[in-house]
C-alpha cells in the first residue's frame, strides 16, 4: 500500500550547534526514517529500554515500525532528532519524541540514545514537543513516566508538568501540563510515494 505524506509540519525542522561543536537536526519523522528508527531503538541499553517501552530486549516489529514513521503530523506527531554518523556520510537518529492527540490530550513518549542522554537533547526536543501541541490545539500534554525514571521526571517538573501518584501502583506515576489554547500554524504541502527516557 502506498503511504503519501499530503501536510508534512516543516516548521517543526529546527538546527543547533552543540557545545562540542556537532550540528543537531530536529525534524518531523519520515517513512523513510524506519531502519535509522529500528537502529536508535536497538542501541538503547536495557534500562533505557525498559523506561520507554517496558520490556527490556527484542526488536521493534516491522508493524511497528510502520505506525511510527507512517504518521498524519495531526493526530499523531513525531519529531526526531539527527546528527552526523560516524564516517559522516548518512545521519543518525539520537532521539524520538512524540504525542498521540486525543479528545484535546496529547500523550507524550521521549526516548534519547543512551550516549546522548545528559546534553540536552531531551531538553530541546522536549521544549519543542510541547510547542507542537499545543498549535495543534491540544489542551493538555500527559505522559506516563516509570517512578524510577528521575531524569524525565525532574525534565517534566521544570517544563511546569504536575507530578502524581498513581494510586495502587508505586511503579508509575503520571504527569500533565495544562495548554492554553492557540490555533495551529499552516503546514507545508510537500507530496511524497508513520512512556519516556529523558536526556
Amino acid at each position: 500500500m502506498l503511504y503519501t505524506i499530503h501536510r508534512y509540519p516543516a516548521q517543526w525542522i529546527d538546527r543547533w550547534t552543540m557545545p562540542d561543536g556537532t550540528i543537531a537536526t530536529v525534524r518531523p519523522i519520515l517513512p523513510q526514517d524506519a531502519p535509522l528508527e529500528a537502529a536508535l531503538v536497538e542501541g538503547l541499553s536495557s534500562e533505557s529500554r525498559y523506561a520507554r517501552f517496558l520490556v527490556g530486549g527484542g526488536r521493534l516489529s516491522d508493524e511497528t515500525l510502520a505506525a511510527y514513521t507512517q504518521i498524519d503530523y495531526v493526530n499523531h506527531l513525531a519529531l526526531v532528532v539527527s546528527v552526523a554518523d560516524a564516517d559522516g556520510r548518512g545521519e543518525r537518529l539520537i532521539a524520538d519524541g512524540r504525542f498521540v492527540l486525543q479528545d484535546g490530550v496529547a500523550e507524550f513518549a521521549l526516548l534519547v540514545a543512551d550516549d546522548w542522554q545528559g546534553k540536552g537533547v531531551g531538553r530541546r526536543l522536549f521544549a519543542m514537543l510541547i510547542r507542537a501541541a499545543r498549535a495543534t490545539g491540544a489542551r493538555e500534554v500527559f505522559g506516563e513516566v516509570l517512578s524510577m525514571n528521575r531524569r524525565m521526571i525532574v525534565l517534566a517538573r521544570d517544563a511546569g508538568f504536575q507530578v502524581a501518584s498513581v494510586p495502587g501502583d508505586a511503579t508509575v506515576c503520571t504527569v500533565h501540563l495544562p495548554l492554553a489554547e492557540q490555533r495551529a500554524p499552516a503546514a507545508v504541502a510537500i507530496p511524497f510515494p508513520f512512556a519516556a527516557v529523558a536526556g
